[in-house]
């Protein structure tokens, strides 16, 4: 290998050590994992939910639509709530809900910048029906778009999470634990959230909703 081959590699060599040390990961050390809830809806589903701090928990409307009469939440230190369809209010366009809880939790905050491509994230959910909390790192892979189909996802983004079942609705967080998506899909190895802003808006009444209440039919 003569000299211009050589400083052509370690050319190549630092860049891609440059490129590495550039690459970051959301640190998932620092979760808060308190805020984390598992919901069960009878009769055998379950989805996972989080606590904003304030009174009120976030999961996915898909998960919360299931709630004909009752379902529950367990906290992080075991002890459970029973929710019932009045206290849910669902988006009538997105898939986000709002649960009113008893518990509180750590205050979290919900980030108001802009995602962009590469966006380093992580997530934090319950899968199945086990009493485990599993995470997984990634990075936001698309702008906003809207996926038809047998489903319509309106204004998610892809990204390259892990998710499996149980952990819709769990948090998507940055690297200072701010909520900046839900999780609300996956398909082989996309998994589909609602971002930031869809959050906020829905919070700040900006979308159409609709309280979650079963209707009783007489004889």
């Amino acid at each position: 290998m003569d000299r211009i081959d050589r400083v052509a590699l370690l050319f190549i060599l630092f860049f891609w050590l440059v490129c590495l040390m550039g690459h970051s990961h959301a640190d998932i050390t620092t979760a808060p994992v308190d805020n984390v809830v598992r919901l069960t809806v009878p009769p055998g589903g379950s989805g996972t939910g989080f606590l904003l701090g304030d009174g009120r928990m976030i999961t996915a409307k898909h998960v919360a639509e299931r709630c004909d009469m009752a379902m529950v939440a367990q906290y992080s230190d075991g002890t459970i709530e029973i929710i019932t369809a009045s206290q849910i209010t669902m988006s009538d366009t997105h898939d986000i809900a709002v649960i009113e809880v008893k518990r509180r939790g750590k205050l979290l905050t919900i980030f108001k910048g802009d995602l962009f491509i590469g966006y380093p994230i992580y997530t934090l959910s319950m899968p199945f029906h086990y009493d485990i909390r599993y995470g997984s790192v990634g990075v936001i892979g698309s702008e906003r778009a809207t996926i038809p189909g047998q489903t319509t996802w309106r204004d998610v983004r892809m990204t390259d999470l892990h998710a499996v079942g149980g952990m819709s609705g769990g948090p998507v967080f940055n690297s200072d634990d701010e909520v900046v998506g839900i999780v609300v899909a996956n398909a082989e190895v996309i998994v589909l959230i609602q971002d930031n802003k869809t959050i906020l808006e829905f919070l700040n009444g900006k979308q159409s909703e609709s309280p979650k209440v079963k209707e009783v039919q007489g004889d």
